[in-house]
């Protein structure tokens, strides 16, 4: 059982998650995007 802070955070319990930023953030098919967000200015800043 993992119990302790030192025993969650082991190597062998632990992992890496990264998202893809402009995917989720900026592009129109992602959660911004679909919720219908303004992303415009977002986009216009990341392509510069």
């Amino acid at each position: 059982m993992l119990d302790s802070l030192a025993k969650k955070v082991a190597p062998q319990h632990t992992a890496v998650l990264v998202v893809d930023m402009r995917n989720e953030f900026v592009e129109e098919g992602g959660v911004r995007g679909r919720e219908g967000d303004d992303l415009s200015q977002r986009v216009r800043w990341y392509r510069v």
